[in-house]
Parts: C-alpha cells; sequence; structure tokens
C-alpha cells in the first residue's frame, strides 16, 4: 500500500480497539466507550492510509514508536474527541458564576485588581467567550473589573478547535442555547455580522487568549499562573477514575486560596478524597480550594 492510495477499510477487532483506545486513554485521559468502535474504525482506516502503512498494528507502532510521533496521536484524539459547545451552556450555573461568585472574588481580590478564569476543554471558544461576556455584563464591569486586570484563558487539545477559537467567527448553531431575545442582544452587543456569520468584537477578544493544552500535561500547564475560577464542563466524564483525580489534582494546584472549581452538571466530586469544600450556590454545586489544605496530604498529589 502506498500514500496514493486513497481509503482502506479496517476491520477493527476488539483486541485492537482496547489497545488503541488505551494509547488514547494513556496520553490525553480519553476513554472512548465501546460505541466508538465503529468510529475509531473509521478514522483509523484513514489513518493508515495518511501514514503509509498497511495495518493497525503497524500504526500502533507508529503511535508508541521511539520517534516522537505525538503529532499522529494528536490527530487521532482530534478526531475521536466530542467538540460540541455553545455560548451559556447551561446558563443555570452561569448565572451562580455571576451572582454569587464572582461578587465574592472581586471582594477578595481587591487589593491585588486581577481577576483570571480558566475554560479548560473550551472546544471551538463559546465557553471563554462567554465568561467574558458574562464579566461584561456584570454591574461589577463598571464599579471594578473595567480596572482590573480581568483574564479568560481557554485550553483545549484539539489544535482544530484552538485554532478556530482564535478565528472567533461563529454561526447559528453556536447560540442554540439562547432565547431568541437574548440570541439578539447578546449578538448586538458583543459581535459584528459578518455574511451569514458572527464574528466576536475586539473588547471581548483582547480579554480572551487561547491556548492547545493537554490537562495531563503538568508542563504545559506551568506556562500560565494561578486562576480564580476553573470551569472543566462535560471533559471529566471522559476519564477513568485515576485519571480523573490526576486532573483534579492539576486543578487544585493550579487555584488561587479561595478560587472555585466548577463542573458540569453530570459531574461531581462527592464520594472522592479531595480537599476542596463543597459550596452549594444556587441550584448548582461548584468546589473552592479552602485556605487551610484539607484531607489528602501528599504534597506531589496536592500541593500547592
Amino acid at each position: 500500500m502506498t500514500n496514493a492510495r486513497s481509503s482502506v477499510t479496517v476491520d477493527l477487532t476488539r483486541e485492537e480497539f482496547v489497545s488503541l483506545r488505551d494509547v488514547i486513554t494513556g496520553f490525553c485521559g480519553i476513554r472512548l466507550s465501546d460505541d466508538y468502535q465503529a468510529r475509531l474504525q473509521r478514522v483509523v482506516s484513514l489513518r493508515l492510509v495518511r501514514c503509509g502503512v498497511e495495518t493497525v498494528v503497524d500504526y500502533l507502532r507508529i503511535l508508541g514508536g521511539s520517534l516522537q510521533e505525538v503529532g499522529e496521536l494528536l490527530r487521532l484524539v482530534e478526531e475521536v474527541t466530542n467538540t460540541e459547545t455553545y455560548f451559556f451552556r447551561e446558563e443555570f450555573q452561569l448565572d451562580a458564576l455571576a451572582e454569587e461568585i464572582l461578587p465574592e472574588l472581586v471582594e477578595r481580590r481587591e487589593s491585588r485588581r486581577r481577576l483570571t478564569l480558566w475554560s479548560a476543554g473550551c472546544s471551538s471558544g463559546e465557553e471563554p467567550f462567554t465568561l467574558a461576556m458574562l464579566m461584561q455584563r456584570s454591574p461589577l464591569w463598571g464599579r471594578h473589573l473595567h480596572r482590573w486586570e480581568s483574564r479568560v484563558l481557554g485550553t483545549d487539545i484539539n489544535r482544530r478547535m484552538i485554532r478556530r477559537a482564535r478565528e472567533g467567527l461563529y454561526r447559528a448553531s453556536s447560540f442554540k442555547g439562547l432565547a431568541e431575545d437574548q440570541r439578539r442582544e447578546i449578538q448586538g452587543q458583543f459581535f459584528r455580522a459578518v455574511g451569514d456569520a458572527f464574528s466576536v468584537r475586539e473588547a471581548i477578544r483582547k480579554h480572551v487568549s487561547f491556548l492547545h493544552l493537554n490537562l495531563l500535561d503538568r508542563d504545559g500547564a506551568g506556562l500560565f499562573g494561578e486562576m480564580d475560577v476553573i470551569l472543566c464542563r462535560n471533559v471529566l466524564m471522559y476519564f477513568p477514575l485515576k485519571v480523573r483525580l490526576r486532573v483534579i489534582q492539576g486543578f487544585f494546584r493550579k487555584l488561587a486560596v479561595g478560587g472555585y472549581l466548577l463542573l458540569g452538571h453530570s459531574e461531581n466530586l462527592l464520594g472522592l478524597e479531595t480537599p476542596f469544600e463543597t459550596v452549594r450556590v444556587q441550584e448548582s454545586l461548584v468546589y473552592r480550594k479552602p485556605s487551610r489544605h484539607r484531607g489528602p496530604r501528599r504534597d506531589d498529589e496536592w500541593g500547592r
């Protein structure tokens, strides 16, 4: 087989599927369910042609080889990850952030006048831009935040999604979570029309930055400083428990004392031994880094 061939059909055995799934989990934490076998089979069929190899065994050898084929691993992950998102997703939790968490943090951070939020697993950028809009729509903006260093960071392992986020150009599907009157208001205030799409205005863009990041890469997380709020919603649900705890430990280290971790509505830390405080705000459970370290004591896991 040569690269001139445009397609090849692979029938993944159960053993091959498990081997590929384990490679993906070891690299980025995502554990594909058995339902993904057909999708992974289609993706691998294309990747065999692109890589110029004939069998799944050959492809696995590339993924696990000594030639630092991280690029191929990333391409594989990009094809199998879920990238669905939209503006103001899980709005009830965003209301709690705007009405309770941000006012508390602004009062506590008055001396340093800096507020930093991290959207981990941001896909095409709707959530980080939502957070910036949330701050500018808040009464806190006129009283405090417009004079502060207010930053939102969006990270994702999918490089294609990060490129789209940096472009900041969105179509109708990105606004599907908003009622029509809300959609018109948001689009009029924070976007400009570009054909049938909407481009984020500079007043929002300048507060948001994007970074390609594997959440299992502790060195990568070292590229940026402490965070006041971390949102990681509908991401941990794809990780096995051991990996989930490893990522949560990383979030604990990156949060400033008193900072908050917000998870998706189907995710929580209940039943897990972590030093986070569980806090109920409105209809949501969120997690706060306490001023005193409680819970597991191993510094390599939960160190500040």
